[in-house]
């Protein structure tokens, strides 16, 4: 039997593991940090190539579990953007608008959590909504403050009314 050829190879820019760290939780509601937003693409089935941006979510009671969402920017998946960016404090107008997805990064906001199929032979939990973090009642919010203000075209942040 033949061995395997020797190589040389570089794991100085490896992570440890991958960018999510998607451990189950108990099905329920958390209070979550936005802690990051890339762009990218689908990379499958028949909407692949289309542009989306991943947003990557922490639960405060578990930091060291992230999560990936999806956010499409296809005509029957805007909702799901809309949702997040009002669950952030946005205030999202029903019309065109300049987007900087980077705006609620460091907000925090309050997601419900399932169980998604089995992956591997274990059972992951998946962001199932989002929703503001007022709506969680009397949780400690460790979020980052919303100090900017720019232009008309791009939205603001709401103000600090709790409905």
């Amino acid at each position: 039997m033949a061995k395997a050829a020797v190589k040389a190879v570089d794991f100085s820019g490896v992570k440890d593991r991958g960018a999510f760290n998607p451990k189950r939780v108990d099905a329920g509601d958390y209070a979550a940090i936005i802690t990051k937003v890339e762009d990218t693409t689908v990379q499958k089935g028949d909407n692949a190539g289309d542009f989306m941006y991943i947003f990557t979510i922490k639960l405060q009671k578990f930091s060291q579990n992230s999560y990936p969402y999806y956010c499409k920017l296809a005509d029957n998946q805007l909702w799901k953007l809309r949702n997040l960016l009002i669950a952030a404090g946005m205030n999202v107008p029903k019309k065109k608008m300049k987007l900087d997805p980077n705006k609620v990064v460091g907000k925090a906001i309050g997601v419900t959590m399932a169980d998604d199929e089995p992956y591997q032979g274990r059972i992951k939990s998946v962001i199932d909504a989002v929703f503001p973090i007022s709506e969680l009642g009397d949780v400690a919010v460790d979020a980052g403050s919303s100090d900017d203000e720019d232009d008309d075209a791009t939205p603001q942040m709401a103000g600090d009314d709790t409905d």
